[in-house]
C-alpha cells in the first residue's frame, strides 16, 4: 500500500503536530486477503502579532504613535481510514474492493 502524505500551506506562527497511525494485514483462508489502515493528525498554530509605527516627519508638529495586536489560532483534526479486501475466485478471477474515507475539521 503507497504511502499517502498531507500537507498544508504555509502558516506564520508556532505550529504543534500530533499524528499516530495504525496497519493491519491478514490473510483470511486461501482465498481472502485483507489490508486496513487508519490515520489520525492534528496541527494546532498559534499566531501572536504586535505591530507599533510612528509618524515621521510629525504631522503638523505632533508624532503619532500606532499600536496594532492580533491574535489568531488555527486547530486542524484529520482522520483518514482505508481498506482492502481481496477474494480470489479462481486463479484467473478475483474481486477487489478498496474503500476509503477522509473527513477534516477545521
Amino acid at each position: 500500500m503507497a504511502a499517502k502524505v498531507l500537507s498544508w500551506g504555509k502558516q506564520n506562527g508556532i505550529s504543534t503536530t500530533n499524528a499516530i497511525g495504525l496497519n493491519y494485514s491478514d490473510k483470511w483462508g486461501k482465498k481472502v486477503d485483507i489490508q486496513g489502515s487508519y490515520f489520525f493528525n492534528n496541527s494546532n498554530t498559534a499566531n501572536d502579532r504586535t505591530a507599533k509605527s510612528q509618524t515621521n516627519p510629525p504631522i503638523n508638529g505632533i508624532t503619532q504613535f500606532t499600536d496594532q495586536n492580533s491574535i489568531s489560532r488555527t486547530n486542524n483534526y484529520n482522520n483518514r481510514f482505508n481498506l482492502r479486501l481481496e477474494y480470489r475466485i479462481d486463479s484467473n478471477n478475483s474481486v477487489i474492493i478498496s474503500p476509503s474515507l477522509n473527513f477534516q475539521k477545521k
